[in-house]
């Protein structure tokens, strides 16, 4: 793994990560006030901010890596994206219907969201089941399967996505505009990738990218 992780935990324990803040104060600004958070670095680098908030009986774990689709290479737009997607769909012990079982028999959830810059990975649930949630967080996160049946189930998807993309005008013009302005700079192009990039991707393709970034 070649960039350290920040994550982010809040709910019963919290935990925020954001690499320009240092120490434990919270906001003395007149509007919006930021919580006490502590912040601790660990031995991997891992930069961890660990923010309390009790209003609900909930626990969240956020983890935010500094690579995005801005690391996708020419041809290969959308792998980035593909790759954040196959993280919950089956890891070293479990298949992705076992996994998505045991989220949800303790109420727990996985989310991934992949922008230019970075990845977005979260997992939450009911504070009492905090040491489960992060058990599955870390194996979807730490030990993915790249299931080929997964990746043409998520290919498919996510070309269905872009063909419907097509019939939104909003959506045309602002890619034309991305294009006009970014030209061939990673900008240019949507998360998701392109038709012809999306089809070509691999399973290869898929493993080399979560190794270099993940």
């Amino acid at each position: 793994m070649k960039r350290s992780f920040l994550i982010l935990m809040s709910g019963v324990f919290a935990l925020s990560a954001c690499s320009t803040l240092r120490g434990s104060r919270s906001g003395d600004g007149a509007g919006f006030q930021l919580r006490e958070f502590q912040e601790e670095r660990l031995g991997n680098g891992l930069q961890v901010l660990w923010i309390q908030d009790q209003t609900l009986p909930r626990v969240s774990y956020n983890l935010l890596i500094k690579s995005g689709a801005i690391d996708d290479q020419a041809g290969q737009q959308g792998l980035m994206s593909m790759t954040a997607a196959l993280l919950d769909q089956g890891t070293a012990k479990r298949t992705a219907p076992q996994l998505a079982e045991d989220l949800a028999q303790i109420g727990a959830d996985f989310s991934q969201a992949t922008g230019y810059d970075a990845v977005n990975l979260g997992a939450s649930g009911l504070s009492q089941y905090k040491s489960e949630v992060l058990d599955l967080f870390a194996e979807i996160v730490m030990t993915p399967g790249f299931n080929d049946k997964e990746l043409e189930r998520l290919r498919s998807v996510a070309l269905a996505v872009i063909q419907k993309s097509k019939d939104q005008p909003s959506m045309v013009a602002d890619q034309h505009l991305d294009q006009q302005v970014f030209g061939v700079h990673p900008y240019a192009f949507p998360t998701i990738g392109d038709a012809k990039s999306v089809k070509a991707l691999k399973r290869d393709d898929v493993v080399r990218q979560y190794k270099t970034y993940f």
